[in-house]
């Protein structure tokens, strides 16, 4: 099959899937950005199907034009797409015209994809899509080279990855963790991403300067701090699946996390939760558990990853998808299609 992938921004995750379709068919991956867009409704034409990831409006003339030739359509939908959360200024799905357009990608697919059961509910609940229509597949993460050999040094570095500006500062929760690191004096606080300046003196002021923040880092820096961090601290108030979480969890690192949206079936019993309410001080207690591993009657934070989310599985269910789609649904040439795990 010919499938077009109409892209906004390279992500790890999209990368990944965009490798996997490409181990059986003929892949073009097509910015939406700029007079990019032109090549882009141009490349419909040529494709069979048209997958995209998440229900972002920037596609709406890339899917009306794919509905209208009669070509196939895949959206993985989750996080801002079909998101609501007017406490944090957060989510598509917040005004009348957001929720309108995204409702109409939504249906104009073919297949909508969702990517945890915490944003299956909310595609369903803002856009629209019942469960029973929904194909739900968890995303899959590799074991990365060396973690298998990885045993957490049980010292006090708490790190939390995540680009920071204004929208992150509550919703990725990185205020709480500048809060908590106020009152763990001892203890080292990195969060690594890149920053705009007023968020980063945000964090420096609330943190009294504990918090240490590296900017960018390329793969190989991100791999030694997870594999340097006893504790991943992420108390997100919204997060779709926590594609960061899962990462340190496979290097050793012990997540502190919100109780919230996809963050409990992405840790399970592997660590240990907080709420968006908690106070820095009750925050704080939690990671000097942490600290010392993960909770008792647990398991390892490794282990969980590699046992409910392994690539594998996302590779061969989304392949099923394509091949479901691309036989309009007659038949499913690939086992495990709809296989799920509990955990």
């Amino acid at each position: 099959m010919r499938i077009l992938v109409p892209l906004i921004n390279r992500l790890s995750f999209i990368d990944r899937d965009v490798a996997t379709l490409r181990q059986e068919h003929d892949v073009d991956v097509v910015s939406v950005a700029g007079w990019s867009i032109v090549r882009c409704l141009r490349q419909v034409l040529w494709a069979d199907i048209v997958f995209c990831w998440f229900a972002s409006r920037r596609f709406l003339p890339v899917v009306l034009l794919a509905r209208l030739l009669g070509r196939k359509i895949i959206v993985i939908a989750g996080g801002y797409d079909v998101a609501d959360q007017p406490a944090i200024g957060y989510g598509n799905m917040r005004t009348r015209i957001g929720r309108v357009l995204g409702r109409l990608l939504l249906h104009a697919a073919h297949t909508v994809s969702s990517y945890s059961e915490s944003g299956a509910s909310e595609v369903a609940a803002n856009g629209g899509i019942p469960r029973a229509r929904q194909r739900m597949v968890y995303l899959g993460f590799a074991s990365p080279a060396g973690s298998q050999r990885h045993s957490v040094a049980k010292g006090g570095v708490v790190l939390t990855v995540a680009r920071i500006n204004r929208s992150t500062l509550d919703r990725k929760g990185l205020r709480l963790v500048a809060r908590t690191a106020a009152y763990l004096r001892n203890y080292r606080f990195i969060v690594a991403g890149r920053y705009d300046s007023d968020a980063a003196e945000v964090l420096h002021r609330e943190s009294c300067g504990q918090v240490e923040l590296p900017g960018y880092v390329a793969d190989e820096e991100l791999m030694r701090l997870y594999k340097g961090a006893s504790v991943y601290l992420q108390p997100s108030y919204h997060e779709a699946f926590g594609c960061a979480v899962a990462e340190a969890m496979l290097w050793g690192c012990v997540p502190v996390v919100s109780d919230r949206y996809s963050l409990p079936e992405v840790v399970g019993k592997a660590g240990y939760y907080v709420s968006v309410d908690s106070s820095p001080q009750e925050i704080a207690t939690v990671v000097k558990k942490a600290v010392l591993g993960p909770p008792p009657d647990g398991e390892s934070p490794r282990d969980r990853i590699l046992r409910c989310f392994p690539e594998g599985r996302r590779s061969e269910q989304l392949l099923a998808l394509v091949a479901e789609l691309s036989s309009d649904g007659r038949s499913s040439p690939h086992p495990g299609a709809n296989a799920t795990v509990a955990c």
